[in-house]
């Protein structure tokens, strides 16, 4: 039985991962079970799902295509990359015709896609009508409490909650507040609810203790 413990449990599953193997397949079902937001073992649950033709395919891909931050980076991974039988080289580039996006290690790779598609936030909704709901939500909630000003979010709580996609974004808006570029902070912590509505509240928290910073300048 195959048993992911560690981060590099993880890594070497991933990297050797069997479409013909149902303990790679289980393993990943757990993995997914206890981490539901994690996107890379969805993404390639999908591709495995793909490759067996597995009756479940279209149904998770659903799934997965809403719990997935980018639908481009689905498409692209489902489209473009293939498992190698041998298991020497578990993912093998199919289409030579765009070297530029498959010569990259995965996560190379989804950041590449990512600089296209940071600006491409849902347009069925306009990015001001979202972010004039997230104020609503911030200003409504009764679940929010008035904030304590002194409290600093360590490294390592940052580390235990976010993905390191939201580090940066949140270190961004840390190194914005500290410079009094309100602004610019608020649209950092505004684009992780949007991005990850599961953490809405903590980012809430956020822009709410920087309007009151605003208002006391």
């Amino acid at each position: 039985m195959v048993e992911v413990k560690t981060p590099q449990d993880f890594s070497k599953l991933i990297n050797g991962l069997n479409p013909k193997n149902e303990e790679h397949k289980i393993a990943l079902e757990k993995i997914i079970k206890d981490y539901p937001y994690f996107q890379t073992p969805l993404l390639y649950y999908s591709k495995l799902l793909k490759n067996t033709n597995h009756y479940d395919y279209e149904k998770n891909l659903s799934k997965t295509a809403i719990l997935t931050n980018d639908r481009k980076i689905l498409k692209l991974f489902i489209d473009n990359f293939r498992f190698d039988d041998t298991d020497e080289y578990p993912i093998k580039r199919e289409n030579e015709m765009d070297e530029s996006k498959l010569k990259f290690s995965f996560i190379e790779w989804i950041k590449y896609t990512e600089k296209e598609s940071d600006s491409m936030i849902d347009e069925k909704i306009p990015l001001g009508n979202k972010i004039d709901i997230i104020d609503d939500f911030i200003d409504k909630s009764p679940s929010i409490s008035k904030i304590d000003k002194n409290h600093e979010i360590s490294d390592l709580e940052l580390e235990n909650v976010f993905s390191p996609e939201e580090l940066m974004t949140e270190t961004l808006a840390k190194i914005f507040l500290k410079q009094k570029k309100y602004k610019k902070a608020l649209k950092a912590y505004r684009i992780l609810s949007l991005k990850y509505p599961e953490k809405n509240a903590f980012f809430a928290v956020q822009i709410k203790k920087i309007k009151e910073i605003q208002d006391k300048e």
